[in-house]
């Protein structure tokens, strides 16, 4: 679970379809992504990484994102709300919506010294049962508020940011256009059906790669739950 210091920064994961951790985060994340990649291409399967966001204090949930590529160790960006984040990765946001911890509080993490998930530090990694049961209360959650009911706020509050910092973002996309439903869940459904999870009756296994992929052994099925950020 990643819990972001800001819905600044949120803003921008959604924005420009980016994500950036500490330089330890980082690592764990780069290495998880390349041993899910190597995985899959033995296994000819897909191996996805999901996150799940908080930002610090809230109370909730705001989205779940997947990883989509490496981390880049050589590219900062200069939009975060703190500057200090070195590198970053590209995400792909599958659920965007306020899920109150409420709900989550009936997951417990054996790993995590039994600790609801809510609780979880840095890197923690949700097993996969805990993580489907997450995944499936975010899908069935209602849309009711969304950091998207937000978004001109933050725009506002990017560009007076980067008046100070004087980004230059033109490598970047500048508009992304978002339905009010914030979801992509449709492809979300798809890539399921692509992956075949749990559609026939294996043994599943966690990769101890990393403190927080795991994947079914024959569905490579990767859940990640990143600490705070």
């Amino acid at each position: 679970m990643i819990k972001s210091y800001s819905e600044d920064d949120i803003h921008r994961s959604i924005k420009y379809s980016v994500w950036s951790s500490t330089p330890n985060g980082n690592k764990k994340l780069d290495d998880a992504y390349r041993n899910a990649d190597a995985e899959s291409r033995v296994n000819g399967k897909r191996c996805p990484i999901f996150l799940f966001f908080s930002v610090n204090a809230s109370g909730q949930f705001v989205g779940m994102a997947e990883m989509v590529g490496p981390v880049d160790f050589r590219k900062n960006m200069d939009f975060w709300q703190q500057d200090r984040w070195n590198g970053f990765f590209p995400v792909t946001w599958h659920i965007i919506k306020d899920i109150p911890n409420r709900h989550f509080q009936n997951i417990i993490l054996e790993n995590n010294d039994n600790k609801v998930v809510t609780f979880s530090r840095d890197t923690q990694e949700i097993r996969l049962r805990q993580g489907l049961n997450m995944l499936n209360i975010m899908k069935a959650y209602p849309l009711k508020t969304s950091i998207l009911d937000d978004f001109e706020y933050y725009e506002n509050r990017e560009r007076t940011l980067c008046k100070v910092r004087s980004c230059e973002l033109a490598l970047l996309q500048s508009e992304v256009g978002y339905n009010k439903k914030g979801t992509s869940l449709n492809i979300l459904d798809a890539s399921f059906k692509k992956l075949d999870v749990c559609a026939r009756p294996k043994e599943t296994s966690f990769s101890q790669k990393s403190s927080f992929a795991l994947c079914t052994r024959n569905h490579p099925f990767n859940f990640s739950h990143l600490g705070n950020r």
